[in-house]
């Protein structure tokens, strides 16, 4: 019952529509007025008989039904005015601080352009031990766009239907502000921070050290150095607020450490003779000689830091004329014959022996092709630019400095490193003879039968050689060096037809 009531009284409050009114009502109205004025009262039947009031609720109807559809067509039409493109941004839109309404895009982008040559000219300034150092914003990297701003910022009042444009451009008018986008080129920014600061960063200088004549190190004490750190600065520079005219930085440094220090040449310094091995030429042969002399005299000084990988080949550099090698005997294709820089495998081979001693890994190695005398069977280690090489690997873990001494008829190559007391290094060659070929030849010049040994073989061998480290008398470690092979010289013996 209250909840007719308060029905009741709703529907009392509400305005008149003229199109709810109905023939009922009308006549209920015209009873109403009769009574009024003493009639009789109006039946329904009544007045629906009357002609007069008929055509008076029609036209009624007619002009309420115009009326509407007048308003409507008005509506439409304003709207239609009130949201058609005119080519301007809507008012109340504004870009990186800049109104923009009723402005064309073009009109636009000048002032955006205007206000991001103002931002790039904002200026940090770096407060270094004391000095101010300024730099733009621009010079560090920072790069602004209004690309997308725009793009948004025109849409608005010019998507979805006549209702959506309209509602869009009346939120508008109670403001809508768009931000520039804004990035940071990390790599320009680190690379002028790093030339901005490099006149105030010291280098650390690692730890040095000279050879003396005593082949023992001297040693030089490091210095520490000090740096920007450049990765905490870029950071900051990032979190900064780019739409101030200035900001202010501290910058900080911290140390530089060297790589080489004293502690770490302590540790690695030479402290003695750690290998020694001896070989000997035939002086007479001047080219020869004079040629192991020039490689002899490139590996001297040699300097092979703990870990470093040697080749003889970088170390002396290819044998040329230009560098005073001269034609001597070699070998080539199992023969000997006179080339350039011929001698140098003696060199090489009593490196190598060298490096046995001490004891080194060898990576590459390369026997000769024929029997050579001045080192064991097994021992010899042939080179030839650029192809044959004699590399080792420094794992002593200390220096070494190579060595070398030519006597009247001798070459002896020293390792100075960190010699183990008590450490004995011993070389063991297995060889297996390989017989030489005998080849028979016919000569002319000799009668019939008659023979003549026009070259005597020289045998060949197979060679397995073997390293054994002991240490105070007793077998650390034994290994296979690997097999080696010479070919024997065939006796050559002449025949008469």
């Amino acid at each position: 019952m209250d909840n007719s009531m308060n029905n009741e009284g709703e529907d009392a409050a509400q305005p008149l529509n003229p199109s709810d009114v109905t023939r009922q009502e009308i006549a209920a109205a015209g009873e109403a007025a009769g009574m009024a004025l003493g009639a009789q009262p109006l039946t329904l039947k009544r007045l629906g008989k009357n002609p007069f009031v008929r055509f008076l609720t029609h036209k009624v109807t007619l002009a309420i039904m115009m009326i509407l559809v007048l308003i409507l067509g008005f509506g439409v039409t304003a709207l239609a005015v009130y949201t058609r493109d005119n080519g301007l941004f809507v008012p109340g839109i504004t870009v990186a601080g800049i109104n923009v309404g009723n402005i064309t895009k073009v009109a636009a982008q000048v002032e955006i352009d205007r206000k991001i040559q103002s931002i790039w000219s904002h200026v940090v300034k770096f407060d270094v031990d004391g000095k101010t150092v300024e730099s733009k914003l621009s010079d560090l990297g920072l790069t602004l766009t209004a690309d997308k701003a725009l793009a948004e910022a025109y849409a608005i009042g010019r998507e979805g239907n006549i209702v959506e444009k309209a509602q869009q451009r009346r939120a508008a008018r109670r403001g809508i502000h768009f931000e520039l986008s804004s990035a940071w080129d990390g790599e320009k920014l680190s690379e002028a921070l790093t030339k901005i600061f490099g006149p105030y960063q010291v280098a650390p200088h690692d730890a040095s050290f000279t050879i003396t004549p005593a082949n023992t190190m001297e040693i030089t004490k490091e210095s520490v150095g000090k740096a920007v750190d450049v990765n905490a600065l870029t950071a900051q520079v990032q979190k900064l607020d780019i739409f101030q005219p200035e900001n202010q930085l501290k910058v900080s440094f911290k140390e530089d450490p060297p790589k080489l220090t004293v502690a770490i040449l302590e540790k690695e310094k030479i402290t003695g003779l750690l290998a020694s091995y001896t070989t000997y030429f035939d002086p007479s042969q001047i080219e020869r000689t004079g040629n192991i002399r020039l490689a002899a005299d490139a590996l001297n000084g040699a300097l092979i830091a703990p870990g470093e990988m040697f080749s003889f080949n970088k170390r002396v550099g290819e044998r040329t004329a230009g560098k005073g090698y001269q034609d001597a005997y070699i070998i080539v294709n199992g023969q000997f014959e006179e080339g350039l820089g011929g001698g140098i495998c003696q060199v090489s081979s009593t490196l190598y022996n060298t490096v046995l001693q001490a004891d080194l890994p060898i990576t590459q190695r390369t026997n000769h092709d024929l029997v050579i005398t001045y080192v064991p069977l097994g021992q010899d280690a042939t080179v030839a630019w650029p192809y044959l090489d004699l590399q080792f690997r420094n794992d002593s873990g200390g220096y070494i400095l190579v060595r070398t001494k030519m006597g009247k008829n001798s070459l002896t190559i020293d390792f100075y490193g960190q010699p183990q007391p008590g450490q004995q290094v011993i070389i063991n060659n297995s060889a297996t003879p390989v017989p030489p070929p005998e080849q028979r030849v016919t000569d002319n010049s000799l009668p019939h039968g008659q023979e003549r040994v026009q070259q005597e073989g020289v045998q060949g061998y197979k060679v397995t050689s073997t390293r054994t480290v002991m240490q105070s008398g007793k077998v650390v470690k034994t290994e296979i060096l690997g097999s080696s092979y010479y070919a024997p010289t065939p006796k050559i013996i002449e025949v008469g037809p």
